[in-house]
């Protein structure tokens, strides 16, 4: 392991710290928000935070650019495989478990390196093969019993891998951009534009009332959620990367902690599940850290980070660090 800045540990485990509530955080805010509200509120306070972000960096230059360049891949990016796996996630959330959802999240590793392989024809290691498999069959051991009748968690939690199976191509578009802009430029996009989408849809659909239900509490959570994650995480981990030691790689191993923090917050607060469940629960992780041991090295592949996944890719010459 090399040795990184002291604020590079800084931004990474803040990073950690706030991404591995965000299951157990949601379940507090249901009721009575609906899914409209939710994201509605989560990107508007993710909006608001970036924005003043890009102003004191007067970037939004090249936010307008960005757009001229790719503004389909733009709203793909921000609309498709951003705002409709989060409402898929808010429609799972209260018929299945945080614990459930946080392990389950963790499917894109595999989603991600199999729509890589045959969408994108991008190489897979042998070792990474090998984690796919492991993954798979901890996610399994994680929805036992398939069965409805004995299972009360089962419909949320295939409602959540439909969630990861979108959601992965948000990882694979976050790479085809990253080089684009700067990643703040990036991550207003993904809360700009699902709050000019939710805003109409949550007064059409309903939920807009809703809001003013929210207890003290419930504020505090969505404000954590859309200010804490949707924010100020990403921003860390993209600080991060500024370390000219950070390697993707590297990213890779520190943000495994955060299945490991989300699903011990989670069994904490109570939402606790079977021993063969558990089981799944470790293999999953397990198969996480033996992708992430993977050497980028092997044959010109580069293992990429993407808020615990990883995309595998050819290395493009001239390449460089989204900055």
């Amino acid at each position: 392991m090399p040795r990184f800045k002291p604020t590079t540990y800084l931004f990474v485990f803040v990073a950690i710290g706030l991404f591995s509530p965000v299951f157990l955080f949601s379940k507090y805010v249901l009721p009575p928000l609906t899914p409209f509200s939710y994201m509605f509120l989560r990107s508007a306070f993710g909006t608001a935070f970036l924005t003043v972000v890009l102003l004191s960096r007067k970037l939004f230059g090249s936010f307008v650019s960005l757009l001229k360049d790719c503004w389909r891949d733009v709203l793909l990016f921000s609309l498709a495989f951003h705002l409709l796996p989060l409402v898929l996630v808010f429609f799972s959330t209260p018929i299945t478990t945080p614990t459930d959802q946080v392990i389950i999240n963790n499917m894109n590793l595999a989603f991600v390196l199999i729509i890589n392989k045959f969408a994108f024809r991008a190489k897979m290691m042998r070792r990474m093969i090998i984690a796919v498999g492991i993954n798979f069959a901890g996610a399994l051991l994680v929805l036992w019993p398939l069965d409805f009748s004995q299972n009360p968690n089962l419909l949320g939690d295939v409602i959540m891998i439909l969630a990861v199976i979108i959601g992965s191509f948000f990882y694979i578009w976050n790479k085809k951009l990253a080089f684009r802009a700067d990643p703040a430029v990036l991550n207003f996009s993904v809360n700009f534009f699902p709050t000019i989408v939710s805003l109409p849809l949550m007064f059409f659909i309903g939920g807009a009332g809703n809001i003013l239900e929210l207890s003290g509490a419930g504020w505090f959570f969505i404000t954590f959620i859309g200010i804490g994650i949707s924010g100020i995480a990403y921003c860390c981990l993209n600080e991060g990367y500024r370390d000219p030691a950070m390697s993707p790689e590297h990213m890779s191993m520190f943000t495994t902690l955060i299945p490991v923090v989300g699903l011990g917050l989670s069994i904490a607060a109570g939402f606790g599940t079977g021993w063969v469940n558990y089981l799944g629960a470790g293999l999953v992780i397990f198969s996480i850290v033996i992708a992430n041991f993977t050497s980028s090295r092997e044959k010109g592949v580069d293992a990429v980070p993407t808020g615990g996944a990883i995309v595998v890719e050819e290395i493009k010459k001239g390449d460089a660090p989204p900055t």
